[in-house]
């Protein structure tokens, strides 16, 4: 298999794992699960992929279909994206990651240790999804 059909594997690999593992209600770009709605587009060729996210409460996503104002609904767009590493030899690939979390409470400069935590299991518990949808040790 050559290097660029075997990304393109793992590509699908990954889109079809978060279409059915993580977001397994997918209708029309939005999402429905028992925690709440997820907006979420994703997009794949030979260059790369990415997938970004963000969740929406019923009621927001209830007034923008019926074409109401959507400037106060606050989206906090969140995902990943996957591209080649450059090296025709290796087949490996980049992942980079972006997460937004909104901060409860007064906005201080110093971040509260759970806080910290909470992201670093997100992180890790995102790249370890990941991996395992491609396979990888």
């Amino acid at each position: 298999m050559k290097v660029e059909e075997a990304y393109k594997k793992s590509i699908e690999t990954v889109l079809n794992w978060i279409q059915t593992t993580v977001n397994p209600r997918k209708t029309q770009g939005v999402t429905t699960e028992s925690s709440g709605l997820y907006l979420q587009e994703s997009w794949s060729d030979a260059s790369g992929a990415m997938i970004v996210y963000s969740a929406i409460n019923g009621q927001s996503l209830n007034m923008v279909m019926s074409c109401g104002d959507s400037s106060f609904i606050p989206v906090r767009p969140s995902g990943f994206a996957i591209l080649p590493d450059g090296n025709n030899g290796g087949g490996g690939s980049l992942l980079t990651i972006g997460l937004q979390m909104l901060q409860t409470g007064h906005q201080t400069a110093k971040l509260l240790i759970e806080s910290v935590e909470t992201v670093n299991n997100l992180m890790t518990c995102t790249i370890q999804k990941i991996k395992d949808a491609l396979g990888v040790a």
